[in-house]
């Protein structure tokens, strides 16, 4: 109930303006408002929860984050029932993680939605229950577009490539789009052009490529390749999602380095887009095939990873942002350990995250995440 108390603030203050002006009927993509609603169809739905109440809203995401983590904690059991000190690492990464606290009851930003619509497809797809899994990603995408990215998990099984589940995925999308246009417009995609268009910001590698510590700036006074992030994050997606169908990297796996890849070269990266991966990685923990040798050495890349992501947003919040010299460093090289260990966790999965078979084809495995 904490987050029904605190006051608004950070991203959730421009929220209520969006939501506000989706209850009187005005266009919520309007591109000459100051505050500008960069989000899917369906974001557009919370604002009825905000007419009953502005913190509303706050409070379903802090209860969505419970009942996921409750769940994971679940399928976490099912394995480690009998090994308490991995059921107390899991308790205090779900429930005492800086990283949510802050993110959801905090600052009250909504990724916690797409990012349990993330979660599900997951199981879903490791259940083989492509089409459901469909479902989930496609309602993830209409609340916020970043979902898409694991898209490959719906159409990859092993190495061959479903598609039937990829095309579900669009018609759930179309309809949804479609659905929104007949109320808003062509508006409804203004959001798309907007996501395309955005400054670097400190998590992306194009932040610290531009920064006062740029290797760039030995060549030229003002360096921005901000405009060559589109291409880059593709072509870096695109080779990740190679190596995962080559390699047959289990999709739980997949989908953590796809989240990674895209974060780290996308020119906007925000603390909050991190969240799925926060969720993802339990239940690859809990569900994976692979021997513990292997399974221990991935944990530590990804583990380290997501403790300097915490840290990092523990500190942003604490100290209001990064103050001036000598605290702006911070701010304007993390870009580039963010990438270096992203690398390392990419690289270390396709190393040693290839499997024989895909996940959960074994009686053992697929109690594992039984309802």
């Amino acid at each position: 109930m904490s987050s029904y108390h605190v006051q608004v603030g950070s991203d959730y203050g421009a929220y209520l303006v969006q939501w506000s002006r989706v209850l009187t009927g005005e266009n919520p993509w309007d591109l000459n408002e100051p505050i500008f609603n960069a989000y899917g169809p369906l974001y557009n739905s919370i604002a009825i929860f905000s007419h009953v109440h502005p913190l509303l809203p706050k409070l379903i995401f802090s209860l969505s984050w419970i009942a996921i983590s409750l769940y994971l904690m679940k399928i976490l059991y099912q394995r480690y029932s009998e090994d308490s000190l991995t059921m107390l690492a899991g308790f205090l990464f779900l429930f005492a993680n800086p990283f949510l606290w802050i993110s959801i009851s905090m600052q009250g930003f909504f990724d916690i939605l797409p990012a349990i619509c993330c979660v599900m497809a997951v199981i879903f797809r490791s259940k083989r229950r492509f089409i459901l899994a469909a479902l989930f990603l496609a309602i993830g995408f209409l609340f916020k577009f970043y979902p898409i990215v694991l898209f490959p998990i719906l159409v990859i099984d092993n190495r061959r490539i479903r598609v039937l589940p990829g095309i579900t995925y669009f018609i759930f999308i179309t309809v949804g789009f479609l659905v929104s246009f007949l109320i808003w417009g062509e508006s409804t995609f203004n959001p798309l052009i907007f996501a395309s268009a955005r400054d670097s910001k400190i998590l992306s590698i194009f932040f610290f490529l531009k920064s006062r510590f740029s290797p760039l700036r030995l060549f030229t006074e003002q360096p921005n390749l901000d405009n060559y992030s589109n291409y880059t994050m593709i072509i870096g997606y695109l080779v990740v999602v190679f190596y995962t169908w080559k390699r047959r990297i289990e999709s739980s796996l997949s989908a953590i380095i796809y989240m990674m890849i895209v974060l780290v070269l996308y020119r906007t990266g925000h603390f909050q887009f991190f969240t799925s991966i926060f969720l993802i990685s339990p239940f690859w923990y809990a569900t994976t095939n692979l021997s513990k040798s292997r399974k221990e050495k991935i944990l530590v890349p990804i583990s380290i990873y997501l403790y300097w992501i915490t840290i990092l947003h523990l500190t942003f919040y604490l100290f209001k942002g990064i103050g001036p010299w000598p605290w702006s460093l911070f701010r304007e090289i993390a870009g580039l350990p963010n990438l270096l260990l992203s690398l390392w966790t990419i690289v270390t999965v396709v190393r040693l995250g290839y499997s024989s078979s895909e996940l959960l084809p074994t009686k053992k495995n697929q109690s594992l995440i039984r309802r």
